[in-house]
């Protein structure tokens, strides 16, 4: 079984597991509280660059005489056709597509149907906080699944009482965003979940999943939230990792 991220890094596989509420492959791991999303299929195919081939387009045709007209449309069509391919689907192979709150898609793919299937459904099953435990070897082959309580997370913000206060004064701020958000009428759950998800990484000091998700909120316009309601502790931590 083997795994690349939406960017195309790719990686060797020889351990696959999920355990703890962590998915572990060789040094590479990920919190299963920040995936978003889970599908089983082709991952979406990476847009064509228009822009950068329109410009390429541009210095093919400036060229000063007929051959060399000829010999740059030849480069540029030789440059899509090998864009298309590299970034061509997978279809020979099985795959399940993990979505994580940053936006990154991570591809894992397998021949061997039935690892993937069991590999998917654990990860149903920790998503729906049923909880397990599940390894593959080097060759993607299940070799152990333990059905495990589930992880007691930090309460996060959708577990206070209204009236409790942090100690922590962005994750007090966090509450006040989440409850202020939450009144809204057109209100985005994957929102709601973004900052939760939020209030757990800084109640677990996880600094580098800190980082993540704060980009998100840019890439959401909560800053703009932020500025409303007045949450300088929050919109300081935002310039310290982001800008």
């Amino acid at each position: 079984m083997s795994v690349k991220k939406y960017q195309d890094n790719n990686y060797k596989i020889s351990n696959i597991s999920i355990k703890d509420n962590l998915l572990s492959w060789e040094m590479h791991s990920v919190p299963v509280s920040g995936i978003t999303q889970i599908w089983a299929g082709i991952k979406p195919a990476a847009p064509f660059p228009f822009k950068l081939f329109l410009i390429l387009l541009f210095i093919a045709l400036s060229a000063q005489t007929v051959a060399g007209h000829i010999a740059m449309l030849i480069l540029f069509a030789f440059s899509a056709a090998l864009w298309l391919y590299y970034h061509r689907p997978d279809k020979n192979m099985n795959q399940v597509n993990i979505k994580l709150l940053s936006g990154d898609v991570i591809t894992f793919t397998s021949s061997d149907e039935e690892s993937l299937d069991s590999f998917y459904r654990a990860l149903q099953e920790f998503l729906s906080r049923r909880g397990s435990s599940i390894e593959f070897d080097a060759d993607g082959k299940k070799i152990e699944t333990v059905e495990i309580e589930p992880v007691k997370e930090s309460s996060g913000i959708m577990g206070m009482d209204k009236k409790s206060t942090s100690n922590n004064p962005l994750v007090n701020d966090l509450r006040k965003l989440y409850l202020g958000y939450s009144k809204k009428s057109d209100t985005n759950s994957e929102i709601l979940h973004l900052i939760d998800n939020t209030a757990r990484l800084i109640e677990t000091d996880d600094k580098e999943g800190l980082k993540s998700t704060l980009r998100e909120f840019i890439s959401q316009g909560l800053i703009g939230e932020c500025n409303e309601l007045g949450l300088d502790s929050l919109i300081q931590e935002i310039k310290n990792n982001i800008y």
